[in-house]
């Protein structure tokens, strides 16, 4: 018994939504040029490769008997079409541009499906987490992906990681070495060194610093850059020891620019506050919080045992960071003493570019595992 058209079915739990003016151009296509692209049902006829297309068939074919070929995926399936002499028909030059351009224009992801989908692990490989978080068919958990100090050695084994590479980092670029060899070049520079080591770097040319330390280290960051334009903080929770000095209870970022080029508006924090009413010493007055989060402050609270958790000691906020690349920083980031990669997600986090290095073969493999976690295609370039 010969198949009828009537007899296919597009798929019940379509990711793809389609789009009015793609199944326009679709059903316009298939009148003016024929069918181009073959669909692929399953055994009980139920289409779950060109579901648009079965619907439009049945109306642009009608009455017409398909043909069918029945497979079990191990073979080709070419469509040859005998009315079309060779590619360079323009009949042929124009299917081939029809059927790209319908599949641009009616894509329309489903997100509820993709989530139940994502839910079932049956997009493995298909779509990094931050593409379903940016469909809106995953709720991003944290806006981080933990370094993870305790497997360096294997994650270098893992990304292969040797000096002298050159990563690329989603937009970003990492270089695998000395800084020195690194060549590296940009707008901004975030600076956080070992202090405590002699180093010869370059600081003309940046329009803005970031500068990070401690209480105990002010006196370097001054000496090799000045007086800064403003001073952060970080207030850290808890205090740390160090032998015949004051506890420790806070690290601190010098910005070296123009303050009149500060931003505000560059970056908000998530918060739960409530419009509330509030008595001090300048009256009474009604509080109400602003919708898009709060600005970032000159002092930043967080706890230091909750930052350096995952063995990262010299680890940063992260959200700390965007705020301050967003509001004091313009323009290309760099960053010569990577670390966990804390500027490269940073920077991602406000749109920005960052280019860096990162002399630690075992920090450099967490830098990458981070950054694929958090969405980033990563390749050796």
């Amino acid at each position: 018994m010969a198949n009828k058209l009537e007899d296919f079915k597009p798929q019940k739990k379509n990711a793809n939504k389609h789009t009015e003016y793609g199944m326009q151009m679709l059903e316009k296509s298939m009148g003016e040029v024929g069918f181009i692209g073959a669909m692929t049902a399953a055994n009980d006829g139920e289409i779950f490769d060109g579901s648009a297309r079965i619907e439009k068939s049945v109306t642009v074919f009608e009455g017409v008997e398909p043909i069918v070929v029945e497979t079990d995926g191990t073979r080709p399936v070419i469509v040859k079409r005998t009315d079309i002499e060779n590619a360079d028909d323009p009949r042929a030059v124009r299917a081939g541009i029809l059927a790209n351009r319908v599949f641009e224009v009616d894509l329309d992801w489903d997100v509820d499906v993709l989530a139940e989908l994502a839910d079932d692990d049956m997009l493995d490989g298909l779509f990094t987490d931050k593409e379903l978080i940016d469909l809106g068919a995953m709720e991003q958990e944290s806006k981080d992906a933990e370094p993870q100090i305790d497997r360096a050695e294997e994650l270098r084994q893992k990304w292969g990681v040797e000096t002298g590479q050159t990563w690329q980092v989603g937009e970003h670029v990492l270089y695998i070495g000395d800084y020195l060899d690194a060549n590296l070049s940009g707008d901004a520079l975030v600076f956080d060194p070992p202090w405590d080591q002699k180093f010869d770097f370059d600081f003309s040319g940046f329009e803005n610093i970031l500068a990070f330390s401690d209480g105990q280290r002010i006196g370097d960051v001054i000496r090799y850059l000045g007086a800064p334009a403003w001073e952060f903080i970080w207030d850290t929770g808890a205090s740390w020891y160090t032998p015949n000095r004051p506890l420790k209870k806070h690290k601190n970022c010098y910005w070296y620019g123009n303050i009149d080029d500060y931003n505000q508006e560059g970056y908000f924090f998530e918060h739960d506050a409530k419009k509330h009413t509030v008595k001090n010493t300048r009256g009474t007055y009604i509080y109400e919080p602003d919708i898009r989060g709060k600005r970032l402050l000159d002092v930043y609270a967080e706890s230091i045992t909750k930052t350096h958790s995952d063995g990262a000691s010299h680890g940063k906020p992260l959200e700390w960071v965007a705020a301050l690349l967003a509001n004091c920083t313009k323009g290309v980031i760099v960053d010569p003493f990577c670390g966990t990669g804390t500027s490269i997600i940073a920077a991602q986090m406000v749109g920005r570019r960052c280019v860096a290095s990162e002399i630690d073969l075992g920090m450099v493999g967490v830098i990458l595992e981070r950054c694929y976690e958090y969405g980033m295609l990563c390749k050796q370039k």
